[in-house]
């Protein structure tokens, strides 16, 4: 079997892998088919046992896609892929909430519409619209709004009405939603005997004593854990909620071979780095020399670019023309010629050369704000300059540029550029900081406006220009064969020892331990059949998908192994079928790790009972060496102590026991407890509830938007298919 999957592993040569984050765009300027004439049952899901329209959910996919293409081309930034996850959640939320609008005849008209958009009779404005519509005095401004509006439907560019259109659904969907919520929060209330109780839960206190023996100091090697006892256990106990399967699972264990560098590859490795050493010293063309050594990860080139130290703010450090900050004296001191390295950096080795020495500069300034085309602009801003240049001097220059500097990003800082290197500013501000004496204070033109500018410091050749080559040590070809020549041995080995077990439970023990003698971890991964995910950390849509092959083909079986080891990124993944649950039924073998932890934990408690019993407080801090702890509690709460959370040990102390008596050994979460009364304190007398109740019903309105989707999401029974629709699993 290892072998055929291995020729069907080859068989793979593209991979295309869709990720990234949706990008939220309002006013600024799907997947395949697979249909092909074939019946589907699930399609990409289903809701309330009808298909979901697989053809409107790629299209939100395509609208986060040109959204993001739009807002890539105008920031200049890389296209972010869509989170389809995000979109499939938001798409489920409206299609249930669609049918919740049409059962209770929920729409909006377009005068409401219209109302709610532009904050009239009655309707606040809403807060992103606010914030970007607002006139002189920071009020919101509809006019501005609507002046936007109009402009995007009249647009001739079918773009821009397309953006007009995008956005009045957006505002009519959520005009919706929110007068659905409305409704339902309505519904909300609290009675007065609710209130009552949450008031005397909160307010009746009890002052205790008490010790526990934690469960730790039972040795589990000396509890009878055999498939004996603890089937007997399940026996008596099976029809706890705790032991039925509250989903349809697949449990999945895997353990993977990592591919790393070998010693042989480490030493080829220095090998070429110091043959870069060598060939940079001896390089005549710097450039040329760094794009023939550049490897697999090349770092940019440019003889105008100056270096500085990792953690520095400048823009150029931001671009990443850095070096380790802790080599600054060494790159600061080299020479125009000098060879450094090799050092590391970035995950890699890297080797640079001094190829010049740039200057550093500091110096403040206020900004007086007038674009150079704006005539009118640039004439106020000079009579402005005009009136300021005699009276400013170096004493009060911070106070003028609080007073007067456009330049908000620096008045924070007295107007100070500090440390700036060439080409970080438009060349007029730079010449006048590298031309300037140190303390001129005068003023310059650029395109932003007039810059009232005192040089504060010049240091002269401290920036080093450098040419950088970058290498990362990787397996080799030679190694990577072999780590795949030892995943297909080790799968081979399994599928021959694992066909001798009988038992399909016995065959996943039998993986685990094959795999652990092979010096690997083994883990586990729990998918959902309604919403499958693979847990683990797979970089690779082929891995998973590999491992829902695994899970849910059709005829798998608790025992199976993958047909061969999955290439994931830099390692190979073995994996084995380790357990079928069905929603709703009890099996021993699917709750087995529950049923023994609870098993285990009802010895140790029987095992404790019997050591603590009939002795008092006093008693048990002497013979068994425990400590006694006071404390107040309160039913509300259910802690006991600082942070142990005992609702079993509280819930008894309310149980009527009075003040001065002392508790049986009660199991709790952390240990056995014995508990003595000290002091009880009724909450004060009260006739009016209406502060509980009001402030219950407003935690209840609070999360009633939450609660209604996770209820609307468990009656229609939502199943994600898009993941086994897309590799055939089930159509």
């Amino acid at each position: 079997m290892a072998l055929i999957g291995k020729i069907r592993e080859k068989s793979w040569l593209l991979l295309i892998v869709v990720g990234g984050a949706i990008v939220v765009f309002i006013f600024t300027s799907g997947g395949p088919n697979f249909g092909g004439g074939i019946e589907e049952e699930y399609g990409i899901g289903l809701m309330y046992g009808e298909k979901l329209d697989r053809d409107a959910f790629n299209s939100k996919v395509e609208d986060a896609r040109s959204i993001a293409e739009s807002n890539a081309a105008a920031s200049g930034q890389p296209v972010q892929e869509p989170n389809e996850d995000a979109i499939w959640n938001q798409f489920v939320e409206e299609s249930l909430l669609e049918k919740e609008y049409e059962a209770l005849g929920i729409h909006v008209s377009e005068d409401e519409f219209d109302a709610y958009l532009y904050a009239r009779n009655g309707f606040d404005p809403l807060p992103d619209l606010m914030n970007t519509f607002k006139d002189a005095q920071g009020n919101f401004d509809p006019k501005a709004l609507e002046a936007q509006i109009n402009q995007l439907k009249n647009d001739k560019n079918p773009e821009s009405k397309k953006r007009w259109e995008q956005t009045k659904d957006y505002y009519m969907k959520l005009r919706q939603r929110q007068k659905y919520f409305d409704i339902v929060s309505q519904g909300m209330y609290v009675t007065k005997l609710e209130a009552k109780q949450q008031y005397l839960a909160n307010e009746e206190k009890k002052a205790v004593k008490f010790v526990v023996m934690n469960y730790n100091t039972v040795d589990d090697k000396t509890i009878d854990k055999s498939t004996k006892a603890l089937r007997a256990y399940y026996k008596k106990h099976k029809s706890e909620a705790k032991y039925k399967n509250r989903n349809s699972e697949r449990i999945v264990r895997w353990a993977d071979i990592k591919v790393f560098p070998s010693s042989k590859d480490t030493a080829d490795f220095e090998g070429k780095l110091s043959d870069i050493v060598k060939g940079f010293e001896e390089s005549t063309n710097d450039s040329l020399f760094t794009v023939r050594n550049a490897g697999a990860n090349p770092l940019p080139y440019t003889s105008q670019a100056g270096f500085r130290p990792e953690g520095s703010e400048n823009s150029m450090a931001k671009q990443g023309f850095t070096y380790p900050a802790a080599m600054d004296s060494t790159f600061s001191n080299a020479q125009i010629g000098d060879v450094i390295g090799p050092y590391d950096q970035a995950g890699g080795k890297r080797v640079a050369k001094v190829i010049g020495k740039g200057d550093m500069y500091s110096v403040r300034h206020i900004l007086i704000g007038g674009a150079r085309e704006d005539s009118v602009a640039v004439a106020k801003a000079q009579k402005t300059v005009d009136s300021l240049m005699p009276l400013i001097n170096a004493d009060n220059f911070e106070q003028y540029v609080t007073d007067f500097s456009d330049d908000q990003g620096s008045v924070a800082k007295g107007g100070k550029y500090e440390n700036f290197l060439s080409k970080e500013m438009v060349p007029e501000f730079e010449e006048f900081a590298r031309d300037k004496a140190v303390g001129t204070i005068d003023y310059v033109q650029t395109q932003f406006g007039f810059h009232i500018i005192e040089v504060l410091d010049r240091q002269e050749g401290v920036v080093p220009y450098l040419a950088v080559v970058q290498r990362m040590l990787t397996p080799s070809m030679e190694t990577i064969n072999n780590a795949e020549t030892s995943a297909y041995e080790l799968l081979d080995n399994m599928y021959t020892k694992m066909s001798g077990v009988k038992g399909n439970y016995r065959k996943v023990v039998k993986f685990d331990t094959l795999a652990k003698r092979a010096d690997m971890i083994v883990r586990s991964m729990t998918i959902s059949e309604n919403e499958p995910k693979v847990s683990g950390g797979f970089t690779s849509e082929f891995a998973e998908n590999e491992i829902f092959r695994l899970a849910f083909e059709e005829g798998a079986e608790i025992g199976d192994l993958v047909q061969s080891p999955i290439k994931d990124g830099d390692r190979w993944v073995v994996a084995v079928l380790a357990d079928i649950k069905v929603k709703g039924e009890t099996k021993f073998e699917n709750c087995r790790s529950i049923v023994e932890a609870e098993y285990v934990k009802e010895q140790k408690f029987r095992r404790i009972r019997a050591k603590m019993s009939g002795k008092s407080i006093a008693q048990l801090e002497k013979d068994e060496n425990l400590f006694a702890q006071t404390g107040e509690v309160v039913l509300g709460k259910s802690n006991l102590g600082p942070s142990a959370r005992e609702p079993e040990v509280v819930g008894a102390l309310f149980g009527g026991l009075k003040d001065g008596k002392m508790t049986q050994p009660i199991k709790g979460n952390a240990g056995v407890y014995v508990v003595k009364i000290e002091k009880s304190q009724n909450a004060p007398e009260i006739k009016d509830y209406t502060t509980q109740k009001n402030q219950m019903l407003a935690e209840r309105r609070n999360q009633t938007q939450s609660m209604a989707l996770n209820a609307l999401k468990e009656m229609a029974e939502i199943i994600d298919n898009r993941r086994f629709s897309a590799i055939r699993i089930r159509n």
